[in-house]
């Protein structure tokens, strides 16, 4: 590595919606939302390495993906443009020029792609947060411009889901110097089409997550909503109140994600996946996050949820055992 060169390792964390409301559609095609977002401790390890361009030539941004365990079942990672790091990185270039240089980001993913986790979105607010802390090294006082509302308004333009993953790693992720942010959180209210975000008090409770080897398409999931009749929503409110209170009757009455009447009509896989971990949980919430095919049971015991995920690594799919972060 040269003197110039810099190198960062950040932990981006996959997310669960601990509710999920649909409140109409706007006339651009985009949904109004409000949901409660909550980080969990499964997560990727996103590396970027940059160094400057040879005077005369275009940087270049590389992608590398790491699989743990390859899962063929499952669509492969992109190491290109259609990868959200690759264009989180390039959108930085373009609005910090300071930050022009060759960018290899190299991603270690755990997190299943294309599962309601938020896996490449996670990826994605990385590369962000690693830029900006490149731009902190390379032209301190141009990064002492930088807002923290700035940095989520461009992750805003790579994705919904980019904003609140890149508030969980400024939490998590010290070496970036915005953990006290008034922004740094763990769990958020999300409103709007998902980038109006406040904090709120996050969950303290093991996951088990169970992903069906399934694609399911957001898109799909949304206009498909669009045409249901919806008879059970969460109230947000009052969900945001029982966290605050550490209030479990209610916590528990208000999770619900009305993007299953949906996805479980659709997808007889992820309707037998819910079942199944309903069965074995005993008085565990269960539920879907985003628009699926991950499903979770919220524990409140680490022997309860060893349980519920010794009986559902049998089924097969990917299968994690993990917890919500709480700062």
């Amino acid at each position: 590595m040269t003197a110039d060169a810099r190198e960062i390792t950040i932990k981006a964390y996959a997310k669960i919606n601990l509710s999920l409301d649909v409140l109409g559609k706007r006339e651009n095609g985009y949904h109004d939302v409000s949901m409660v977002l909550q980080s969990i401790d499964l997560h990727d390890d996103v590396t970027c390495r940059w160094s400057p361009a040879e005077a005369g030539r275009e940087p270049v941004i590389r992608i590398k993906v790491i699989q743990d365990e390859a899962d063929e079942k499952r669509e492969a990672v992109p190491e290109d443009e259609r990868n959200i790091a690759y264009r989180a990185a390039a959108l930085m270039m373009e609005r910090f020029p300071a930050v022009k240089g060759d960018t290899v980001i190299t991603i270690r993913k755990r997190i299943p792609a294309a599962a309601g986790l938020a896996g490449g979105s996670t990826d994605g607010a990385a590369a962000v947060l690693a830029l900006y802390d490149m731009l902190r090294c390379i032209d301190p006082a141009a990064a002492e411009k930088v807002t923290t509302a700035d940095l989520l308004e461009a992750g805003g333009k790579l994705g919904a889901d980019v904003p609140f993953q890149m508030m969980a790693q400024m939490k998590m992720n010290g070496d970036l110097g915005l953990a006290e942010g008034p922004a740094a959180c763990t769990c958020a209210l999300a409103e709007g089409t998902g980038t109006e975000l406040a904090p709120v008090s996050p969950l303290d409770s093991y996951i088990v997550l169970s992903t069906p080897a399934v694609a399911v398409s957001t898109k799909e999931v949304y206009e498909g909503i669009d045409r249901m009749e919806i008879s059970e929503r969460p109230d947000n409110e009052a969900l945001v109140r029982a966290l605050a209170e550490n209030d479990e009757t209610n916590v528990k009455k208000n999770m619900i994600n009305v993007l299953e009447n949906y996805t479980l009509s659709v997808y007889d896989v992820v309707y037998k996946k819910k079942n199944k971990m309903r069965s074995v949980s005993g008085d565990s919430v269960v539920l879907m996050s985003g628009s699926g095919p991950t499903v979770f049971a919220a524990a409140s015991s680490s022997e309860e949820a060893d349980e519920i995920f010794k009986i559902m690594s049998e089924e097969g799919d990917s299968c994690f055992l993990t917890r919500t972060i709480t700062g």
